[in-house]
């Protein structure tokens, strides 16, 4: 199902984009970087990137790299400490992942999450999980970004209207959001 080669290239894909959101980051003013928003389960861009590091180092425990990570995750402060642990951590996947075989990805096992909660799946599955994992924290601190006034470049977000070809962005009230065709 998956091969290392894959895993590897949507790995350095997401590594491009959150070096992109690092780079953005930096940019802001540094008191937006602990400003703590309500609502959120994460309320600042800093907690968001404290949860993806360990969660990520959590993951790669799981799947049986027993490398410990070579910083304290919690005590980041800056964005060049976390883009030193997210090389840092990036190296360790890479390492892991490339000595993988197609045969040792698809190989089924059992995980246990921290909160007890177990689940049974190939390793490769859980490595894109991660992945995934990433990502959707990467849009969660774009969007904090733009409630802080600073949207990161390249992250508006287009609906294109199925029946109409018309297009609208979500804040756009005047067009409905699409719904799916099971709707």
């Amino acid at each position: 199902m998956y091969t290392s080669k894959l895993l590897y290239y949507t790995l350095l894909q997401e590594d491009d984009a959150f070096n992109r959101l690092l780079d953005h980051l930096e940019s802001m003013p540094t008191e937006h970087f602990e400003t703590e928003l309500e609502d959120h389960a994460f309320a600042s861009i800093r907690s968001h990137l404290v949860h993806l590091l360990l969660s990520g180092s959590r993951i790669m425990y799981m799947l049986g790299d027993r490398e410990e990570p070579q910083h304290d995750i919690a005590e980041l402060r800056g964005i060049l400490e976390f883009r030193s642990a997210w090389n840092a951590w990036k190296r360790r996947a890479s390492g892991w992942l490339m000595g993988k075989s197609e045969k040792e990805l698809d190989h089924f096992e059992n995980f246990t999450w921290p909160s007890g909660r177990e689940t049974r799946m190939p390793h490769g599955t859980m490595f894109m999980r991660m992945l995934f994992h990433i990502a959707h924290h990467k849009g969660q601190i774009a969007a904090q970004c733009r409630l802080l006034g600073f949207p990161p470049p390249n992250t508006e977000i287009l609906w294109i209207m199925p029946d109409s070809g018309s297009s609208s962005t979500p804040a756009d009230t005047s067009q409905p959001a699409p719904q799916s065709e099971e709707e």
